[in-house]
């Protein structure tokens, strides 16, 4: 039986862009998808549900702020005036996965408590759709039992999922891709970002031929499990 909360509000519509570890690009997509959603005229905004080596009161002027490369991406639209600026719901000082960032401070995140917030968060935000962007991968935790990825499937959008292309990274797509297919995700698609080494540090290595061979591979991967999400690569 639905809650009243359930027949009031109407469902989410957006997308959530995870990742398949922590600094792959996810920022950045997030960045681009929101630019090319204004540009299309959809009035789209960019929510962090949560912010970690960020204070709040520096939650758009921070180094590490994400809402400050949101704003970048559309400065000087015309558009962009008419748009919600980005937010984040939750922000913790410290550089750290988030459950650890919250105990340093005497919080507590859950995923029940922070798709409330995200509920409550649509429920004022006239925009059409809601990009949520996760911290780090799929299983960094917010709690000693909860994680991202169980944050993702209590929200229940599509994901779009970015994954660092690099030696080894293909390995860490695919276990995403497991992941997110065992626990009823829709896979909205997925987008390959070189790392600042795709070599990682190995000598000796085509880059060129491995960054095409591992999206090349990722292609067949999506064909044979029936899977018509696109594969989009993004320069570094």
């Amino acid at each position: 039986m639905q809650t009243a909360e359930e027949k009031i509000d109407p469902p989410l519509r957006g997308l959530f862009v995870a990742g398949s570890g922590t600094d792959v690009g996810k920022t950045v997509v997030t960045a681009a998808l929101l630019r090319a959603l204004l540009l299309a005229g959809i009035n789209a905004q960019a929510v962090k549900p949560v912010q970690t080596g960020v204070a709040p009161e520096q939650a758009n002027t921070a180094p590490l702020a994400d809402a400050r490369v949101y704003a970048a991406a559309v400065a000087g639209m015309p558009q962009s005036a008419a748009m919600l600026p980005a937010t984040a719901l939750h922000c913790f000082s410290l550089p750290a996965s988030p459950h650890l960032a919250a105990a340093r401070e005497g919080a507590h995140l859950s995923c029940a408590g922070l798709r409330s917030d995200i509920i409550c968060h649509s429920r004022v935000s006239t925009a059409e759709m809601l990009l949520l962007e996760g911290a780090g991968g799929l299983r960094v935790p917010l709690n000693e039992r909860e994680d991202m990825l169980d944050l993702m499937a209590s929200v229940g959008l599509p994901v779009l999922l970015v994954g660092g292309n690099y030696l080894g990274g293909l390995n860490h797509i695919l276990l995403s891709l497991d992941a997110l297919r065992h626990n009823g995700l829709q896979l909205a698609g997925v987008v390959l970002v070189p790392s600042a080494d795709p070599a990682a540090g190995c000598p000796g290595v085509d880059v060129d031929a491995m960054l095409a061979d591992n999206a090349a591979m990722l292609r067949e991967r999506l064909a044979q499990q029936g899977l018509t999400a696109p594969l989009v690569e993004l320069p570094r």
